[in-house]
């Protein structure tokens, strides 16, 4: 795939992240974000030779971990 068409894709799942809520413990919706957390790991898109390319899979990563981390009453 080419370097372009990445970003695009990444930033339409950055945004998609970023507006998505804190999901419950026991949600179905969790099973849903795990497997792309798992393929931006998996891919190794963290080590990306583009610099923009490692910032937004970063900001993904954080975004899940913010959605999938408990909350704190």
């Amino acid at each position: 795939m080419a370097q372009d068409e990445l970003i695009k894709r990444l930033k339409k799942l950055a945004n998609v992240l970023a507006d998505t809520d804190q999901i419950d413990e026991e949600s179905e919706a969790r099973e849903t974000i795990k497997p792309v957390a798992k393929t931006l790991v998996r891919q190794n898109l963290i080590k990306h030779s583009n610099k923009d390319i490692r910032l937004i899979v970063a900001c993904c990563l954080s975004d899940i971990l913010r959605i999938l981390a408990p909350e704190t009453d």
